[in-house]
């Protein structure tokens, strides 16, 4: 028995120190460039409490009205935070190649007449990931205390994401399909399939 308890222990070690990235791949430039001529911001980067940090002292200064944005995603906490931000100041929010798992999560939460795809345009879903911190893990252990609450920070997170994709009419034999999407791996939905879905304009 106290094997068999350490080796459950032992399978969840991965746990501790743990973040949440929601990011489909790096993008391999990081642009954050403001028009003042269009109040446009031309957002290409992962989102991060980094990221958002610049865009929102930008918006002090400028009040810009629109992002353009390409991001493979990022941080799942700053894309709230960012989801947040652009939601309450109702800034339009233009997707011009791609929008990745983080992303998605900024991009869901706009209000629906503020979100526009450019045609070729897509966005990239998937589930959560997790990546450890843990240098040695097959030595490393977490409580558990540090399990209960690792446990209930994902199950939030996990149910607002899918909470979000289905109340923005992702159909659910697609959300079959992010729930078993992870890391690099997303499922891709074009704009024409997500205007089908009632997700975005015309």
């Amino acid at each position: 028995m106290k094997r068999l308890w350490l080796e459950v222990v032992q399978a969840v070690m991965l746990l501790m120190l743990i973040n949440f990235p929601a990011s489909a791949g790096v993008e391999s430039k990081n642009v954050i460039k403001y028009n003042p001529e269009t109040r446009n911001v031309y957002f290409i980067s992962d989102i991060t409490d980094g990221s958002l940090k610049r865009m929102m002292e930008l918006y002090d200064k400028e009040h810009y009205d629109t992002i353009t944005i390409t991001s493979p995603g990022g941080d799942f906490d700053a894309g709230i935070k960012m989801a947040n931000f652009v939601r309450d100041n109702g800034i339009n929010l233009i997707v011009s190649r791609y929008c990745n798992s983080a992303c998605t999560v900024v991009f869901f939460s706009v209000a629906f007449e503020k979100r526009y795809m450019i045609n070729r345009s897509v966005l990239g879903l998937h589930n959560i990931s997790i990546k450890s911190n843990v240098k040695d893990g097959d030595n490393s252990f977490v409580s558990v205390r540090q399990l209960s609450t690792f446990t209930e920070e994902m199950a939030t997170k996990v149910g607002f994401l899918f909470t979000l994709y289905s109340a923005n009419g992702i159909p659910p034999d697609v959300l079959y399909k992010v729930s078993r999407s992870r890391g690099e791996d997303v499922v891709i939905l074009t704009k024409p399939e997500l205007v089908f879905y009632g997700s975005v304009k015309q």
